[in-house]
């Protein structure tokens, strides 16, 4: 059987407050702007009610839907009409053509799920369930980030049960090379967002003492930061990476 929208406009009088219900079956949603009643009923969708052909193509839909049309229109396309700030999923970008090693690796690791699952593996939480326990993520988006990270090769699965069939997630070599950059984004989060101190240490397993990780020169061991250094294209360059100052 279809379904009929009827919508009201909501009233101005002082004496009522305007709301916005929504009955689909024997459930009700309540908004603010209009009042839409999902109806079963065959002779609701021979006959729209003056009501919906005077007001909901103008109010609801600017004026670009005809009664005939809205007749045939499900919940889900009215309430989100109702969303004032009307808002529209938007895919990311991949960077995937992008010659960069910066934008390859947030191709990998971009999404902020992925960098949270990372602190964790290295924190040694390993099983679904407790990166799902402790990160309040859905299982659905948590099921594909963990994929997108074994199938870039960051991590890898590896089972230990068969019945059921379940598996743990392990570090890679390539996720392992993350550390450092983990490690910067904690160092920075402790320096700039944690007024209370950090919430974490790392503490040396050879001298005992909490360790802040320092970039220093790989041929003469200097401490090195930005204005310590310039860049020049390397032998993978296919074009301007560097921008106007090249001092």
């Amino acid at each position: 059987m279809g379904r009929a929208a009827t919508v009201t406009t909501p009233t101005t009088s002082a004496k009522t407050r305007s709301v916005t219900t929504v009955v689909v079956g024997k459930r009700v949603f309540e908004g603010r702007k209009a009042t839409f009643t999902i109806e079963r009923s065959s002779d609701a969708m021979k006959a729209p009610t003056a009501v919906t052909k005077k007001t909901a193509p103008r109010r609801m839909f600017g004026g670009t839907t005809s009664p005939s049309s809205l007749m045939k229109l499900t919940i889900e396309d009215c309430v989100p009409s109702c969303n004032p700030l009307n808002l529209v999923p938007v895919e990311r970008k991949s960077f995937a053509d992008m010659h960069c090693s910066v934008a390859q690796c947030l191709e990998v690791m971009g999404e902020w799920w992925s960098m949270l699952i990372l602190r964790d593996v290295f924190l040694g939480v390993t099983h679904f369930d407790d990166f799902q326990e402790r990160l309040g993520i859905s299982r659905n988006i948590l099921n594909q980030r963990l994929n997108h990270l074994v199938e870039t090769g960051v991590l890898k699965k590896v089972p230990y049960s068969e019945h059921p069939p379940r598996y743990e997630y392990r570090l890679t070599d390539k996720g392992r090379d993350l550390w450092p950059v983990l490690t910067a984004l904690r160092q920075w989060g402790d320096k700039h967002a944690a007024p209370d101190g950090p919430p974490l240490q790392v503490i040396h397993k050879g001298c005992g003492h909490v360790a802040y990780a320092a970039m220093v020169c790989s041929a003469c061991g200097e401490p090195i930061e930005a204005r310590d250094v310039r860049a020049e294209p390397g032998p993978g360059a296919v074009e301007d990476l560097i921008g106007a100052s090249k001092s």
